[in-house]
């Protein structure tokens, strides 16, 4: 969610040329696709050779010449030139990483502080491995319970920034403010 924000965030800042890139990018997304399915139907693995065969007879086959021209068509507006002149392809749509496009949306708090929290849950690195683990005099064990709880601050920065993406939505189509946008997180009793 993150993510979209920011994304959206950036976007806004310069709504048509930047949307237009962002919509462009699938053709580069496609090519790559298309590349690696190609790629693996030269696989050691039988199981993966017949795969990517399938995948390719009923995806890619039929749309080769038209991804490769689409490619052609955007491919040197998403990239950049490096230091010594050479050619690099952007890893993303913006060229640029979802850091930086934070910063230039002014959520580089956010950014730092719960985009961090959140990929550790989402991508399970060792701090959420370890929330599981119990250093013991006899060695290491692993308990059913976590130190602490992760899933209420995933839901809590998860609110934050759909509240947040919500809001610029409104703003942007002029559908509703940022009041009706914080009703809607009110539970009425009843």
């Amino acid at each position: 969610m993150f993510e979209a924000d920011v994304t959206a965030h950036y976007i806004s800042q310069q709504p048509s040329d930047r949307a237009h890139q962002y919509v462009l990018f699938e053709r580069i997304l496609n090519k790559q696709e298309m590349d690696m399915c190609a790629q693996h139907r030269r696989s050691k693995d039988p199981q993966w050779r017949e795969a990517m065969d399938l995948v390719w007879q009923h995806r890619w086959a039929q749309r080769e010449q038209e991804v490769n021209a689409g490619y052609d068509e955007v491919r040197p507006r998403f990239e950049s030139t490096g230091k010594r002149g050479k050619t690099i392809p952007f890893r993303n749509w913006s060229g640029k990483s979802i850091r930086q496009m934070a910063v230039d949306v002014a959520h580089k708090e956010a950014y730092d502080v719960f985009y961090a929290e959140l990929s550790s849950f989402a991508h399970v690195d060792v701090r959420l491995a370890n929330r599981f683990l119990r250093m013991r005099p006899d060695g290491m064990r692993w308990s059913q319970r976590a130190r602490e709880s992760e899933a209420g601050n995933v839901l809590r920065h998860a609110a934050s920034f759909l509240t947040c993406y919500l809001e610029l939505f409104g703003h942007q189509f002029g559908v509703w403010d940022s009041q009706s946008v914080k009703k809607c997180w009110k539970v009425e009793k009843g």
